[in-house]
């Protein structure tokens, strides 16, 4: 049974995505960070939601496969339906799994990572009572630290890890990327924007 619904049409790829009325949607960060996103081999999303992301880089590249990875059970329904809707079920599996269970259990799976992590810490800010916002907006199921350590695991030597996250977090994030042993290979302050864009590549342990 699915919340209602209300979709979209993103015609430079030819899908449709639908996602909740209510509650978790997503936002312009998350097709910014697609298209930032240069994507080949076997890619894995964190915290896929609905299935934006994964859908919008199945449908600019069928030459990779893509695993999307989403904890909240509403969120990966829908992203079972966008996928089969848009004819990428080929292409793309949705996973309902805990990012940092799914990593621990798929080492070195990955070439490419990609996540829209949620931007804020547990004791930051007022949480939403809507639990898919809540979830969506707010560190509950792993902190940045936390995804960055399962990319790292997910990782084949070389890989790229592709995020997007708030500039006021700018620098816990850079040194947690540090600390697991991954350079910046690319950067974007998207200007007047509250977020920017990162690609990440593993370094040699």
């Amino acid at each position: 049974m699915f919340p209602e619904l209300t979709s979209e049409y993103f015609e430079s790829v030819g899908i449709t995505v639908d996602q909740p009325k209510d509650g978790h949607r997503y936002g312009g960060e998350s097709i910014e960070l697609a298209n930032f996103c240069c994507v080949g081999g076997d890619v894995v999303e964190l915290g896929s939601g609905c299935g934006v992301i994964s859908l919008i880089l199945a449908a600019g590249n069928h030459q990779h496969s893509i695993v999307a990875v989403e904890i909240q059970e509403t969120l990966h329904n829908i992203a079972l339906k966008n996928v089969e809707q848009n004819n990428l079920s080929k292409i793309v599996t949705c996973v309902n799994a805990d990012f940092r269970t799914y990593a621990r259990r798929h080492p070195s799976s990955a070439d490419v990572v990609v996540s829209n992590p949620p931007f804020y810490a547990l004791n930051s800010g007022r949480m939403s009572k809507n639990i898919l916002r809540a979830n969506a907006r707010h560190e509950v199921h792993g902190t940045i630290d936390d995804l960055i350590v399962a990319a790292k695991l997910l990782l084949r030597p070389k890989g790229k890890l592709f995020l997007v996250f708030l500039k006021s977090r700018q620098y816990e994030l850079l040194k947690s990327a540090e600390k697991n042993h991954f350079k910046i290979s690319r950067m974007s302050e998207m200007n007047a924007k509250p977020y920017f864009l990162v690609e990440l590549e593993t370094l040699s342990s």
